[in-house]
């Protein structure tokens, strides 16, 4: 990492082409399934964040869901689209990684 909101080591790259990456970005003004409620489920302060993004990756034939990651603004937070979905694709695609491990490419030559 170098220190830029931004930087992380995992992103919708990593993701490999027999599965699909699902980002969402949801407000509490237009929630009305409660969907925030049940994403940010242990809050630390207890609250209903105003902003949750949620990315899932699922496979493309079966349409199983194989990883979901989850970033919520803290109310403190200047909301930013772009911050939650780097993260929240970023925790995905980590829980992809650990879970179904790629075999590594070795080159000879």
């Amino acid at each position: 990492m170098n220190g830029h909101p931004l930087s992380s080591r995992y992103t919708y790259s990593d993701v490999p082409l027999d599965y699909v990456l699902q980002v969402r970005n949801l407000h509490q003004s237009n929630d009305p399934t409660g969907e925030i409620r049940r994403l940010a489920t242990g809050h630390p302060n207890g609250k209903v964040p105003p902003y949750v993004c949620q990315a899932i990756i699922f496979d493309r034939i079966s349409g199983r869901i194989e990883a979901v990651g989850v970033s919520v603004c803290s109310p403190k937070d200047v909301p930013n689209k772009k911050v939650g979905r780097f993260i929240a694709t970023g925790r995905a695609v980590k829980e992809f990684l650990i879970n179904n491990p790629q075999p590594e490419i070795v080159q000879h030559g």
